[in-house]
């Protein structure tokens, strides 16, 4: 008998045997590109939406489009919490100081 016609014998050895359950991960990539000099607003962007979704995790939320809608409420949030402390800065100096930490070059 040929041998591409002859049965295959089972193996029974461990090493070659798939595992009876699999576990399937899921990961979520986070990024923020930003100028130079605004490292700090970018952590802070990275951690709202890092945040979001961990909080979604929480509440056994994984569907993708949700998850991405829910870290660019944080983002967008953050954002906005950043250019209303800068606009409510009391004196000049002040506010060119967090200008230059948290909000991109005009």
């Amino acid at each position: 008998m040929p041998a591409h016609d002859k049965p295959k014998s089972k193996s029974t050895s461990a090493s070659t045997s798939v595992p009876p359950v699999s576990k399937i991960v899921e990961s979520v990539g986070i990024a923020v590109k930003l100028p130079p000099g605004q490292e700090n607003r970018a952590k802070l962007l990275e951690k709202a939406m890092s945040d979001a979704v961990l909080e979604c995790s929480s509440q056994g939320i994984s569907d993708p489009d949700k998850v991405r809608e829910a870290m660019r409420v944080a983002r967008e949030t953050v954002k906005a919490e950043l250019d209303a402390a800068v606009a409510k800065a009391s004196d000049e100096a002040n506010q060119e100081s967090l200008r230059s930490k948290f909000l991109p070059p005009q």
